[in-house]
């Protein structure tokens, strides 16, 4: 469903656009073109965020199902802030999404996931122990995956993960659903053998899991600040600071060292006369005395500034 330029490999690719790989000229806001029973496996991969009807499309899904078909479901995680000013999002998908497709009043996930304080069934579709004819859908949810951004992966245990998340913006920003079509009678032995196989998903998604475990290093827990570290960073660039004002120094009094050697050799070189060699003596004797002066204040001017930074960094 919504296919696009990536359709899943074996499967009938829907979209509104004719791209290449599209079988299927769609719009699916006028519902899924299957008769009802009839397919065993749907992957709607970013799509349901763009959707006008959400839970019409997934009435659609579930009628155009056989029993016991896999529906794989990737969607934006809500609790990102870029997704709520997305001009063209007009869903949004966290941990209680699943609860509003089936009536099942247990979850097989941690319960900690589903916290609701207004409602103590892990279904929001039961109200007063009655579902409607318009709510009646069963998917039931095998698998939630989440997905972070690069500063919380492997950083983080799944509770402080779990907190983080329901807690804070920008933790996770995707969601990987898996879901039964449940149209008999099912053991929940059975379920929890579903969730534990192998199920398929996008390309896209086994690229991303393959970067993050690329990538992945044990580093420090970020936002944690080391004071003891920030002191000696100090300390380093107060040496930097001495050692590059010893260094303009040296190098002025080699500049005027240099100076006074260049001018006693012109001063006394062959041909020249004594009266030309006293006036030149006299010119170096004041260039040295200018220099000197003008390296003095420099000096001055590098230890005022010095002063005044770490007064600054004190403060």
């Amino acid at each position: 469903m919504g296919c696009g330029r990536n359709k899943h490999s074996h499967c009938i690719g829907i979209d509104k656009h004719p791209y290449a790989d599209v079988d299927l000229v769609h719009d699916l806001n006028d519902g899924v073109p299957f008769p009802s029973n009839h397919v065993q496996f749907v992957m709607a991969s970013h799509l349901l965020q763009y959707v006008n009807d959400l839970t019409y499309i997934m009435r659609e899904i579930y009628r155009v199902s056989q029993d016991r078909a896999l529906v794989c479901l990737v969607v934006p995680y809500a609790h990102v802030s870029s997704h709520l000013t997305h001009p063209h999002y007009l869903h949004l998908f966290n941990e209680h999404s699943a609860r509003h497709w089936s009536p099942y009043s247990n979850s097989m996930l941690d319960e900690e996931d589903f916290i609701h304080p207004l409602s103590e069934n892990w279904s929001l579709l039961l109200s007063n122990g009655e579902i409607t004819s318009e709510e009646s859908m069963d998917l039931r949810l095998l698998r939630m995956e989440y997905f972070y951004f690069p500063e919380y992966q492997c950083l983080y245990d799944e509770v402080e993960l779990r907190r983080l998340r329901q807690s804070q913006m920008n933790v996770a920003y995707q969601l990987m659903l898996h879901l039964l079509v449940i149209k008999s009678p099912i053991q929940e032995r059975e379920l929890r053998e579903w969730s534990h196989r192998e199920l398929e998903e996008p390309q896209s998604v086994t690229e991303q899991r393959q970067a993050v475990k690329k990538h992945a290093v044990e580093a420090e827990r970020p936002f944690e600040v080391d004071i003891d570290l920030r002191k000696v960073q100090n300390k380093k660039d107060q040496i930097t600071w001495q050692e590059e004002l010893r260094v303009d120094e040296q190098s002025t009094k080699q500049k005027v060292g240099h100076q006074a050697e260049q001018t006693g050799k012109s001063a006394t070189a062959p041909g020249s006369s004594l009266e030309n060699a006293h006036s030149t003596k006299r010119q170096a004797a004041s260039n040295r005395r200018v220099t000197v002066r003008s390296g003095r204040k420099q000096s001055r001017t590098k230890r005022n500034t010095r002063t005044r930074v770490n007064k600054s960094r004190r403060k």
